[in-house]
Protein backbone atom coordinates (compact mmCIF):
# COMPACT_ATOMS: atom_id res chain seq x y z
CA UNK A 1 0.00 0.00 0.00
CA UNK A 2 1.28 3.60 -0.84
CA UNK A 3 1.33 5.74 2.73
CA UNK A 4 1.78 9.00 4.15
CA UNK A 5 1.92 10.47 7.34
CA UNK A 6 -0.47 13.85 7.49
CA UNK A 7 -1.68 16.22 9.27
CA UNK A 8 -5.75 16.62 8.38
CA UNK A 9 -7.28 20.33 8.02
CA UNK A 10 -10.89 21.37 9.73
CA UNK A 11 -14.05 21.52 7.81
CA UNK A 12 -14.22 25.12 7.76
CA UNK A 13 -10.84 25.77 6.61
CA UNK A 14 -11.57 23.33 3.88
CA UNK A 15 -14.93 24.84 2.98
CA UNK A 16 -13.06 28.31 2.72
CA UNK A 17 -9.99 26.62 -0.02
CA UNK A 18 -12.48 25.18 -1.73
CA UNK A 19 -14.71 28.44 -2.64
CA UNK A 20 -11.41 30.08 -3.18
CA UNK A 21 -10.90 27.11 -5.28
CA UNK A 22 -13.91 27.62 -7.17
CA UNK A 23 -13.47 31.64 -7.78
CA UNK A 24 -10.06 31.29 -9.35
CA UNK A 25 -10.01 27.93 -11.28
CA UNK A 26 -10.36 30.00 -14.47
CA UNK A 27 -7.57 31.77 -14.09
CA UNK A 28 -5.47 28.57 -14.12
CA UNK A 29 -5.45 26.59 -17.80
CA UNK A 30 -4.79 23.24 -17.77
CA UNK A 31 -4.30 22.88 -13.95
CA UNK A 32 -5.68 19.70 -12.36
CA UNK A 33 -7.36 20.67 -9.01
CA UNK A 34 -6.92 18.99 -5.84
CA UNK A 35 -10.22 17.79 -4.30
CA UNK A 36 -11.45 19.16 -1.10
CA UNK A 37 -12.31 16.77 0.80
CA UNK A 38 -8.44 15.03 0.08
CA UNK A 39 -6.59 18.53 1.37
CA UNK A 40 -4.05 17.58 4.12
CA UNK A 41 -0.83 18.91 5.69
CA UNK A 42 1.71 16.15 4.29
CA UNK A 43 4.10 15.90 6.89
CA UNK A 44 6.68 13.05 5.44
CA UNK A 45 5.97 10.39 2.37
CA UNK A 46 6.54 6.98 3.26
CA UNK A 47 6.02 5.18 -0.29
CA UNK A 48 5.08 1.39 -0.69
CA UNK A 49 5.21 -0.57 2.05
CA UNK A 50 3.75 -3.76 3.79
CA UNK A 51 1.38 -4.91 6.33
CA UNK A 52 4.40 -6.07 8.14
CA UNK A 53 5.95 -2.69 7.64
CA UNK A 54 2.80 -1.07 8.80
CA UNK A 55 2.65 -2.08 12.10
CA UNK A 56 6.55 -1.37 12.71
CA UNK A 57 5.35 2.07 11.42
CA UNK A 58 2.55 2.45 13.43
CA UNK A 59 4.82 1.36 17.06
CA UNK A 60 7.49 3.93 16.18
CA UNK A 61 4.89 6.99 15.49
CA UNK A 62 3.52 6.33 18.74
CA UNK A 63 6.73 6.79 20.32
CA UNK A 64 6.24 10.26 19.00
CA UNK A 65 5.60 13.51 22.34
CA UNK A 66 4.75 16.50 20.65
CA UNK A 67 2.41 19.06 22.12
CA UNK A 68 -0.70 20.70 19.96
CA UNK A 69 0.17 23.39 17.87
CA UNK A 70 -1.38 26.25 15.92
CA UNK A 71 -1.75 26.25 12.21
CA UNK A 72 -2.38 29.63 10.41
CA UNK A 73 -3.00 28.74 6.53
CA UNK A 74 -2.79 31.88 4.32
CA UNK A 75 -1.39 33.09 1.38
CA UNK A 76 -0.21 31.57 -1.75
CA UNK A 77 2.46 30.61 -4.32
CA UNK A 78 4.46 28.06 -7.23
CA UNK A 79 6.96 25.20 -6.63
CA UNK A 80 9.57 25.71 -7.45
CA UNK A 81 8.78 29.13 -8.36
CA UNK A 82 6.26 31.57 -10.29
CA UNK A 83 8.48 31.27 -13.83
CA UNK A 84 8.30 28.01 -14.10
CA UNK A 85 4.85 26.88 -11.88
CA UNK A 86 4.53 23.38 -11.31
CA UNK A 87 2.52 23.29 -8.28
CA UNK A 88 -0.51 25.98 -6.73
CA UNK A 89 -0.17 26.47 -2.88
CA UNK A 90 -1.54 27.88 0.14
CA UNK A 91 0.81 28.73 2.54
CA UNK A 92 1.04 26.91 6.53
CA UNK A 93 2.68 29.24 9.25
CA UNK A 94 3.04 27.12 12.40
CA UNK A 95 6.38 28.46 14.15
CA UNK A 96 8.77 26.12 15.19
CA UNK A 97 6.29 23.04 16.29
CA UNK A 98 5.12 21.99 12.55
CA UNK A 99 8.86 21.43 11.49
CA UNK A 100 10.04 20.01 14.80
CA UNK A 101 6.98 17.24 14.53
CA UNK A 102 8.41 16.33 10.79
CA UNK A 103 12.07 16.05 12.44
CA UNK A 104 10.30 13.29 15.26
CA UNK A 105 8.64 11.61 12.51
CA UNK A 106 12.22 11.57 10.14
CA UNK A 107 13.97 10.37 13.45
CA UNK A 108 11.18 7.78 14.64
CA UNK A 109 11.38 6.19 10.97
CA UNK A 110 14.48 6.08 10.63
CA UNK A 111 15.22 2.81 12.10
CA UNK A 112 13.06 1.01 9.84
CA UNK A 113 15.07 1.67 6.71
CA UNK A 114 13.55 5.43 5.62
CA UNK A 115 15.78 7.62 4.74
CA UNK A 116 15.58 11.22 6.34
CA UNK A 117 14.65 14.25 4.45
CA UNK A 118 17.68 15.67 2.87
CA UNK A 119 16.05 19.25 2.44
CA UNK A 120 14.06 21.41 4.72
CA UNK A 121 10.64 20.72 5.65
CA UNK A 122 8.05 22.97 3.69
CA UNK A 123 4.69 22.61 4.84
CA UNK A 124 2.35 23.19 2.37
CA UNK A 125 -1.40 22.78 0.65
CA UNK A 126 -1.61 21.89 -2.60
CA UNK A 127 -4.35 23.24 -4.60
CA UNK A 128 -3.39 22.44 -7.94
CA UNK A 129 -0.72 20.75 -10.22
CA UNK A 130 0.08 23.29 -13.50
CA UNK A 131 0.02 21.26 -17.08
CA UNK A 132 3.96 21.80 -18.14
CA UNK A 133 2.08 21.49 -21.44
CA UNK A 134 0.56 25.02 -21.48
CA UNK A 135 2.33 27.55 -22.92
CA UNK A 136 4.63 29.31 -20.48
CA UNK A 137 3.44 33.15 -21.19
CA UNK A 138 0.00 32.44 -20.47
CA UNK A 139 0.70 30.51 -17.30
CA UNK A 140 3.18 33.83 -16.40
CA UNK A 141 0.33 36.11 -16.60
CA UNK A 142 -1.76 33.74 -14.45
CA UNK A 143 0.88 33.42 -11.99
CA UNK A 144 1.93 37.16 -11.55
CA UNK A 145 -1.95 38.01 -11.81
CA UNK A 146 -2.76 35.58 -9.01
CA UNK A 147 0.55 36.75 -6.86
CA UNK A 148 -0.82 40.30 -7.10
CA UNK A 149 -4.36 39.52 -5.84
CA UNK A 150 -4.97 40.29 -1.58
CA UNK A 151 -3.03 37.55 -0.16
CA UNK A 152 -6.16 34.86 1.40
CA UNK A 153 -6.36 33.99 5.04
CA UNK A 154 -8.07 30.63 4.91
CA UNK A 155 -7.55 30.65 8.60
CA UNK A 156 -6.38 28.84 11.58
CA UNK A 157 -6.57 25.40 13.34
CA UNK A 158 -5.17 23.80 16.29
CA UNK A 159 -3.16 20.37 15.22
CA UNK A 160 -4.26 17.70 17.45
CA UNK A 161 -3.34 14.52 15.90
CA UNK A 162 -1.30 13.23 12.65
CA UNK A 163 -2.61 9.97 10.59
CA UNK A 164 -0.89 7.41 8.68
CA UNK A 165 -2.58 7.50 5.53
CA UNK A 166 -3.21 5.18 2.75
CA UNK A 167 -3.28 6.86 -1.04
CA UNK A 168 -4.69 5.31 -3.90
CA UNK A 169 -4.17 6.40 -7.41
CA UNK A 170 -6.63 6.40 -10.17
CA UNK A 171 -7.65 8.35 -13.57
CA UNK A 172 -9.75 10.55 -11.26
CA UNK A 173 -6.99 11.51 -9.15
CA UNK A 174 -5.98 10.40 -5.36
CA UNK A 175 -8.28 8.94 -2.96
CA UNK A 176 -7.08 9.28 0.36
CA UNK A 177 -8.12 6.50 3.23
CA UNK A 178 -6.81 7.77 6.97
CA UNK A 179 -5.48 4.31 8.40
CA UNK A 180 -3.94 5.39 12.27
CA UNK A 181 -4.12 8.48 14.53
CA UNK A 182 -1.62 9.31 16.68
CA UNK A 183 -2.55 12.23 19.28
CA UNK A 184 -0.99 15.01 20.08
CA UNK A 185 -1.00 15.04 24.15
CA UNK A 186 0.54 17.27 25.63
CA UNK A 187 3.77 16.09 25.86
CA UNK A 188 7.06 18.07 25.34
CA UNK A 189 8.54 17.69 22.38
CA UNK A 190 12.19 16.75 22.57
Amino acid sequence: MRTFVAIDITPEIRERLARFMGQIQASLPGARWVRAEGMHITVKFLGEISAEQKDAIENSLRTINSSPFKIAIGGLGFFPNARSPRVFWAGIEADNALPTLAYAIDEALKSLGFEKEKQAYKPHLTLARLNPETKRTILAAATKRLLERTQPDFGTMTANEFFLYESKLSPRGATYTKLTRFGLEGATTQ
